[in-house]
């Protein structure tokens, strides 16, 4: 076992849900470091947050809580009925996409979970950007961007849901106290949200056979992140403005992508949802034992 509170699994069984292994080396370290801080150890309380900070970093890594919620889903004995829950709870009690009835039809036969999954920057986007560099208002960003063809990586995914016999995915952006970006290096406008989005509606065809039989149509993007921040104190997080305002105004999302022709964004923003840690929690004690 990795660590018993927030990654409770063999090396192994993490390795399935990762298409980049450097994420397994990472999660190692930070374990490593994390048990020699504890060790010896009695009370931390009262101990300076300069000294807690660094070795403790496992307590608040987004990677690490996706990694433990989903592989944790993954292993459950009614992991398809459970996914449907959370999938209510983000979503609502119907797929917000033509030809399913139900969640159950979304996920049947087999749905796999990827962890950290690279999706690639539209070339559509790539190529709005490369005309818009002397719009840039910095000089030395303006200048950097000269000439590049690629002025964005790849979006680095926290979790995919995929059904690859129909193309059916779930990409969820996780947060835990963080916020979400408002901008690229290239791109002072592009929120993280906006990124996700995009990426959503492309078709891969160079990635692993999983990820390449993931169709756009078929794809939903949910926030994860702590329910207070949903409930009790939405204006305190960027991503809760952002997420309010794609919801109720749809024409939003489409003055944010501004490269994407022929979008039904009425169609787009039903879409997205928002789950929470808690979500997770209140199907089983087994989940989020640190918020116990």
């Amino acid at each position: 076992m990795l660590e018993e509170t927030y990654l409770p699994f063999e090396i192994e069984e993490l390795a399935t849900h990762f298409d980049n292994k450097n994420h397994l080396q990472k999660f190692q370290k930070t374990i490593k470091k994390y048990k020699k801080f504890n060790k010896g150890i009695i009370n931390r309380k009262g101990l300076p947050l300069d000294d807690m900070i660094g070795a403790c970093q496992i307590e608040k890594d987004e990677t690490v809580w996706t990694a433990s919620c989903f592989t944790q889903l993954y292993k459950r004995k009614n992991f398809k009925s459970e996914l449907v829950i959370l999938l209510d709870k983000a979503f609502g009690g119907n797929p917000p996409l033509k030809g399913f009835n139900n969640w159950e039809e979304c996920i049947e036969p087999d749905v796999k979970i990827y962890i950290e999954a690279n999706l690639p920057s539209p070339k559509s986007y790539q190529e709005y950007l490369a005309e818009k560099i002397n719009e840039i208002l910095i000089p030395y960003i303006r200048d950097s961007a000269y000439e590049k063809k690629r002025l964005e990586g790849p979006t680095h995914v926290d979790a995919l849901i995929v059904n690859p016999s129909n193309g059916f995915a779930v990409l969820f952006e996780a947060k835990v106290y963080s916020d979400i970006s408002y901008q690229v290096t290239y791109d002072e406008t592009r929120n993280q949200i906006i990124r996700n989005i995009d990426v959503m509606l492309e078709k891969n065809n160079n990635l692993i056979e999983d990820l390449n039989r993931r169709k756009p149509e078929n794809t939903l993007f949910a926030l994860l992140t702590p329910r207070k921040f949903k409930t009790q104190y939405p204006h305190s997080r960027f991503y809760s403005c952002i997420y309010q305002e794609y919801k109720s105004n749809p024409i939003q999302i489409q003055k944010d992508l501004p490269h994407r022709k022929d979008i039904d964004y009425e169609d787009l923003s039903r879409r997205i949802g928002w789950l929470t840690w808690e979500d997770f929690k209140d199907l089983s004690s087994g989940f989020c034992k640190w918020l116990d």
